[in-house]
């Protein structure tokens, strides 16, 4: 059977789909369990939440992003109080595209570090902006 690339027309269009299909890694979902987890190990309480987007997660500080949880692994949003306080973390993108994140890993077993790695970025980051309201729908 021919492979995949070998369908694509000879063009340059062709050939950046090609590249295209061959970088894409395919997508696996966060676990509940994991951010469960997480969730546990910030120690925070009421203060900590999360939503689900797109099969991965936003975990919240008192309403502000503080995180994300893609593929099992947690991305600390980058500022420059959290770069300080964790010198040497490893920094990473989320997804492709993204700026870097910081990117724990050993120290996720660690609680008072990662709560306070969260503390930390939560007073950091400006308050959230108040939703808009949205129009009333009207029908025609």
């Amino acid at each position: 059977m021919p492979s995949r690339d070998a369908c694509l027309p000879s063009s340059p269009l062709g050939a950046m789909l090609g590249s295209l299909t061959q970088r894409r890694r395919p997508p696996v979902a966060s676990d509940q369990e994991f951010v469960d987890y997480i969730c546990e190990q910030i120690a925070l309480g009421e203060r900590i939440s999360y939503r689900r987007m797109f099969g991965e997660y936003a975990l919240y500080c008192d309403g502000k992003v503080v995180a994300l949880i893609t593929d099992n692994r947690l991305f600390i949003k980058m500022t420059p109080e959290g770069r300080a306080w964790a010198a040497g973390l490893a920094e990473g993108p989320p997804f492709q595209g993204a700026k870097a994140w910081l990117m724990p890993g050993t120290e996720l077993e660690e609680r008072g570090w990662l709560t306070e790695m969260v503390r930390i970025t939560e007073r950091a980051l400006p308050p959230p902006k108040p939703k808009r309201k949205k129009a009333p729908w009207h029908e025609a």
